[in-house]
């Protein structure tokens, strides 16, 4: 067993590999086969989202494998992580003294105690909101030990917005665009290709991605622009042009406005030709 952590990429990438050794049917084909859309075909492929399982199902029949091994593959990826509770928090709740119940005593415990002096005081249940408090604490304490940096309550309080530095131009997958991005629009276009626009809520951002399935990739040319839908040649607008690749994406292009509309276009070149995979796909 291979001890690369799984993810929704690798699984699409396994996918793809399974198509090859079918013979790599056509995107069509394997939507007729499977009973399933092209641009459902394309988005398993593509590996932007994780397919359903009665997807997985039906493209792993169509591709002549057994879909048992892939669903129980699919069902460990969509299941929650294990959290384990730091062993401090773990002794402290196990030490915790269970409450008396009302109207009962402990007769020993009675006559040890001096009459005069008041019982002790049982110390608080252990919430949920205590162990997350006891965790984050102690992670902020290991963290600032480890690294051997000091900071003052004004430096935490005072520390870096992870959205200030975004802007148009920047790579979305080095950035926290990448977290919360949905695929906002996406087409199944000639040759077996893929127009997809990419949207992050937090950073109101777009961009845009072309994915080709023809295996033509070697020796050709895909390219990828996103623009303001009022302006194609907009100063803003985001490009992206590579070779030998079978997938671009372009640079961030900011939309503060949820009002404002953008577009992408996509062009490739196969069998010496260069192809408009338009029309423009919109959000």
């Amino acid at each position: 067993m291979s001890d690369i952590r799984d993810s929704p990429a690798r699984f699409a990438s396994d996918l793809q590999s399974l198509r090859e050794q079918a013979g790599r049917p056509t995107i069509v084909r394997l939507a007729e086969s499977a009973g399933i859309s092209k641009s459902v075909v394309g988005d398993a492929l593509g590996g932007n989202r994780l397919p359903t399982a009665k997807t997985v199902e039906r493209l792993v029949t169509a591709l002549g494998a057994d879909p048992a091994p892939w669903l129980e593959r699919r069902s460990e990826l969509v299941a929650p992580p294990r959290v384990e509770l730091p062993p401090a928090i773990i002794e402290q709740t196990e030490d915790c003294p269970s409450p008396v119940a009302s109207g009962t005593q402990d007769a020993s415990a009675e006559a040890r105690l001096p009459t005069s002096e008041a019982p002790t005081p049982l110390p608080p249940p252990i919430t949920k909101r205590r162990l997350v408090s006891t965790a984050a604490a102690a992670a902020l304490v290991s963290a600032a030990v480890t690294s051997g940096v000091w900071f003052g309550i004004g430096q935490l309080q005072t520390a870096d917005d992870p959205f200030a530095g975004i802007s148009d131009g920047l790579d979305p997958m080095q950035t926290v665009c990448r977290d919360d991005a949905v695929v906002a629009a996406s087409e199944m276009r000639e040759r077996e290709t893929q127009v997809q626009l990419m949207y992050s809520t937090s950073c109101k951002a777009v961009w845009g991605r072309v994915t080709r399935y023809d295996g033509e990739a070697a020796g050709n040319e895909l390219t990828m622009s996103v623009y303001p839908a009022v302006d194609r040649d907009s100063e803003r607008r985001q490009s992206v042009s590579a070779y030998d690749v079978q997938s671009v994406y372009t640079p961030l292009g900011i939309s503060p406005a949820t009002s404002a509309r953008w577009c992408g276009l996509a062009i490739m070149t196969a069998d010496g030709q260069t192809i408009d995979l338009g029309p423009e796909l919109c959000i």
